[in-house]
């Protein structure tokens, strides 16, 4: 108690310096509060579902990719064999055309596996979800809708459930509502039945891999690491009942937890990083690379490739330069571009160079006089595609320049306040070097020089933690490397500059001092 009330009265009687104080602390501990809340929200918080430890994420790896959608037979194969997992369901993205009122929209969906929400532990606002019947081929066509769009689209009309609706030309009776809280792997407006689209004879071949991921939930007690190890005897057995298709193949599986978090994780803890060091500052594309991988210096056109999920060998007719396809900030995978007019799809985005935005308006007037019930969506220029692919990434470099701009006017003001206590404790003795004939230029250049001693060794440490610490920012930043030499330029000279004026005040101040003041000072 005694430390603290002398602790109290130094910080009354100099209350400069308490300001000063107060302030970093205030700063330092903002900073970190905010950004720990983001962290606790994202990467803390477990997955909103029952139990959910036990919620593992399920998709396929090859010898070359990780990652990968899984074939449909294989799926299926899973969910009969596992003996480590109570429930695991398959989910694949899909758009619908929704028509019948008065505009045709276009709707984002899931068709999923008729276990899926009981693997997630979730029920429905109203109604029912899919039952064992309705996830097969030949089944009844039925959806579950999500709770925004029964309020939006359909006005909470209370007799939506048993009504049928136009999905994509087909109809689908209404046999659910799903609470809007529920947002699963996003926002998601409509569900169907996976289950249906198994009659495919494309999807009835193992070399398929038509956009399925799977969520499934681990018996009680099982671990991970059994979870995965079930896993593998599977797909070791499947690998040798069909070899052509599933040799080099295996699951990968990774808690829900651990998913969910692994894009937003590397910015997520560099800034938990950055305002750390505040606080401590505060207190003290078939691709060009595809061709490369598979036949390096060989010229590869001419010769003959198999997908593995089409019967017909494809005939190499050129190569074109590595595209980015899926985001500056991703790794890009090897490609096959195929002509639309021999694979024909149900989605597909339509690139169009003009001059403006206005062909928007002449674009929807052509294509509703082709088909009125066609819905097109989103009109973005490419420049608007770029820009949504690395705003996460934007926003943490913004979060981190606001940090780097905290931590500066934090060591300003840090260096001010030591400068000035220092300068003060040291009045006795400047007065005595101006009573012997020292200049008020002597002086300031006596504070500045231990002021610039000390930030110039700062600077020095600085520099060398930085070039271990940029390594962390590799996928952050595009076409600009960790030892960029105009950042280390010009970073040293802002934090001298900043140095010099925060250490000028006080070394100002202690040159105007009055010898004959400065000699009766105690």
């Amino acid at each position: 108690m005694n430390d603290l009330r002398f602790a109290l009265r130094q910080l009354l009687k100099n209350p400069g310096f308490t300001a000063v104080a107060v302030l970093t602390l205030a700063l330092g501990i903002g900073a970190n509060t905010a950004i720990f809340s983001l962290v606790n929200a994202i990467m803390l918080r477990p997955p909103p579902f029952p139990a959910p430890g036990r919620l593992i994420y399920l998709s396929e790896r090859s010898s070359h990719l990780d990652g990968m959608s899984i074939s449909y037979p294989n799926l299926v194969d899973w969910q009969k064999q596992t003996v480590a997992f109570e429930n695991i369901a398959g989910f694949r993205s899909e758009g619908y055309n929704l028509t019948g009122g008065d505009t045709p929209e276009r709707v984002t969906g899931l068709s999923v596996s008729a276990n899926f929400f009981a693997t997630l532990g979730v029920a429905p606002l109203q109604g029912r979800v899919f039952g064992p019947d309705e996830d097969r081929a030949g089944a009844t066509r039925v959806a579950v809708i999500s709770q925004g769009l029964w309020e939006r689209r359909f006005g909470r009309d209370v007799d939506i459930l048993g009504r049928s609706i136009e999905l994509d030309a087909q109809s689908h009776t209404v046999i659910g509502i799903m609470p809007v809280a529920f947002q699963f792997p996003r926002e998601v407006e409509l569900w169907t039945s996976l289950g249906i689209l198994g009659e495919m004879p494309s999807w009835q071949n193992r070399g398929n891999h038509p956009g399925i991921y799977a969520i499934a939930r681990l018996k009680p007690g099982v671990t991970v690491e059994q979870g995965r190890a079930d896993m593998d005897a599977i797909t070791g057995r499947l690998a040798q009942e069909y070899p052509d298709t599933n040799a080099r193949s295996g699951a990968s599986v990774m808690t829900l937890r651990e998913r969910m978090v692994s894009e937003p994780r590397p910015a997520l803890l560099m800034l938990l990083g950055a305002v750390g060091f505040v606080l401590l500052i505060a207190c003290a594309n078939l691709d060009e690379k595809f061709a490369l991988k598979y036949w390096k210096d060989a010229d590869p056109v001419g010769k003959r490739i198999s997908t593995g999920d089409t019967n017909k060998w494809l005939t190499i007719v050129g190569v074109v330069a590595h595209v980015k396809n899926y985001g500056v900030d991703r790794h890009s995978r090897e490609e096959i571009y195929l002509p639309v007019a021999q694979h024909p799809t149900a989605s597909m985005t339509l690139v169009v160079k003009a001059g403006n935005a206005s062909v928007a308006a002449a674009i929807r007037a052509a294509v509703r006089e082709l088909d009125p019930d066609q819905p097109l969506t989103t009109f973005r220029s490419m420049e608007q595609i770029l820009g949504d692919s690395i705003a996460p990434r934007r926003i943490a470099m913004l979060l981190l320049s606001a940090f780097s701009g905290l931590a500066l006017a934090l060591a300003a003001v840090g260096i001010y306040g030591v400068m000035a206590y220092s300068a003060s404790q040291r009045t006795r003795e400047i007065g005595v070097r101006m009573a012997l004939g020292a200049r008020p230029a002597d002086v300031l250049a006596l504070v500045l020089g231990q002021s610039g001693r000390l930030v110039l060794a700062g600077v020095v440490l600085g520099l060398a933690a930085a070039l271990a610490l940029t390594r962390l920012m590799g996928s952050l930043v595009f076409d600009v490397k960790p030892s960029d030499p105009i950042t280390y330029a010009l970073t040293p000279a802002v934090l001298l500059s900043v140095a010099f004026l925060a250490s000028y005040l006080p070394a100002r101040r202690a040159a105007r001092v009055d010898p004959m003041e400065a000699l009766r000072y105690e």
